[in-house]
C-alpha cells in the first residue's frame, strides 16, 4: 500500500513538471507581405507608443519590399513550432528599425504553440517612414527563434495618400 502511494506521488510529480515547461523550437512564417487592416479602438500604450488590435486583415500582396508611404501596413502570419500544442508561451517581439541611432522596440506577449498568429507594422506618421531593412524578430527564453525582414523603399515626398490612423478607424 505504501509503495503504491509513493509511486503515485512520483508519477504525479513527474507529470506536472513536464506540463509546466512547454518547448518552443522556432517560428514558422506562414504568410508575409502588405496587408489591408481594420483595427479595434485604441487598446493600450507601451513605452509611449499606442497599440491597436487588428480586427480583420487581408493579404494584398506577398512581398518583402514595402513602399514607404503613410498608411501602408505590412506584416507576417506565423506559427510557433514546439510542444505541447496549445500551450501558452511568452514571446518577445523585437522590431529592428533602420538607422544606427534607433533602438529596437520590444514587447512581450503570450501566444499558443501551434496556433497561427499575426504581427504587423503600419506607417501612421511621416517620421516612421525610414527606408532600409526592418526586421521582425521573435524570441523565447532569451534566444532568437525566428525573424523576417522587410525592405522599405524611400518614396517621393510629393505623394499624398490620405489615411485614417488605426485609432480612428
Amino acid at each position: 500500500m505504501r509503495r503504491t502511494v509513493a509511486m503515485l506521488v512520483v508519477l504525479v510529480t513527474c507529470g506536472s513538471s513536464q506540463a509546466a515547461d512547454p518547448k518552443v523550437d522556432r517560428v514558422e512564417i506562414v504568410q508575409h507581405g502588405i496587408y489591408e487592416l481594420q483595427f479595434d479602438r485604441h487598446l493600450s500604450s507601451h513605452e509611449g507608443r499606442a497599440f491597436d488590435r487588428v480586427r480583420a486583415k487581408a493579404l494584398m500582396q506577398i512581398t518583402d519590399v514595402v513602399p514607404g508611404w503613410p498608411c501602408i501596413s505590412y506584416g507576417v502570419e506565423y506559427r510557433i513550432i514546439g510542444e505541447p500544442a496549445g500551450a501558452a508561451v511568452e514571446i518577445e517581439m523585437v522590431t529592428r528599425i533602420p538607422g544606427s541611432s534607433r533602438q529596437p522596440t520590444r514587447t512581450t506577449i503570450n501566444r499558443t504553440v501551434g496556433g497561427i498568429h499575426f504581427r504587423s507594422f503600419t506607417f501612421d506618421r511621416r517620421d516612421e517612414l525610414l527606408p532600409g531593412t526592418w526586421a521582425f524578430e521573435f524570441k523565447a527564453g532569451g534566444r532568437v527563434i525566428g525573424e523576417h525582414r522587410f525592405h522599405v523603399l524611400e518614396m517621393p515626398d510629393d505623394i499624398v495618400i490620405p489615411c485614417e490612423t488605426p485609432a480612428t478607424n
